[in-house]
Order: structure tokens, then C-alpha cells, then sequence
């Protein structure tokens, strides 16, 4: 059993100990992608995912369009290689791009 004595000897080494480790407290900047997603007669296109991927860093969060089409992507990885954006109708690919994500970087998308 643990005695009152042995934790206030502890906690101060503790305490010790945690000021002499090396913490990165500088977050890595982030970006958002924001926008729409409209047909070829520019009428909004609701429920498709959008989702970022990244040559390096993987596949990003994804959002779905609104009822008047619009979409979000926030915490955005700034790279200096493009990500590519996708737009899926279900599972299947319906629109891809590139697109450099440079703090908040609108993105309009046309579906044909």
C-alpha cells in the first residue's frame, strides 16, 4: 500500500521529470476546403461524399453535401504536394481533381 509520505515524495519527481522532456507544443497548420458541388445545369447536387486524399499523408476526413450542396473539409494538413479531391455518388467515382489546400481554400465542382 502506498503512503501518504511515498506520494508526496513522488509527485515532486514526477513533476521534475516532466519539465526536463522535450514537448512540440507548435500545432502543425492546418487548412479547410469549402464550397459546393452543382450539376451541369448548376442546380445544387445533395448526399455526395467528398472526400481529400493525399499522395504522402493518406485519405483526409470526408463531409457530405448539404441539401443546397455544400461541403466542408476543416483540419486540413498543409503540404506542399496537391491533394486530390474526389467526389463519390455512392461508392462510385463520379469527380476527381487536384488541389493545393492553402488555409481556407474554396472549391467549386461542377459534375457533368
Amino acid at each position: 500500500m502506498i503512503t501518504r509520505k511515498a506520494i508526496s515524495l513522488i509527485i515532486p519527481i514526477v513533476l521534475f521529470v516532466s519539465f526536463l522532456i522535450p514537448i512540440n507544443v507548435a500545432a502543425q497548420p492546418a487548412g479547410s476546403i469549402s464550397g459546393s458541388v452543382t450539376n451541369m445545369y448548376n442546380h445544387p447536387v445533395p448526399g455526395v461524399t467528398l472526400s481529400l486524399l493525399h499522395p504522402q499523408l493518406g485519405r483526409s476526413s470526408s463531409s457530405v453535401t448539404d441539401s443546397y450542396g455544400r461541403y466542408a473539409i476543416y483540419g486540413i494538413p498543409i503540404h506542399s504536394v496537391p491533394y486530390y479531391i474526389e467526389v463519390y455518388w455512392g461508392s462510385q467515382l463520379i469527380y476527381r481533381s487536384s488541389v493545393m489546400v492553402q488555409g481556407q481554400t474554396p472549391w467549386n465542382i461542377r459534375i457533368q
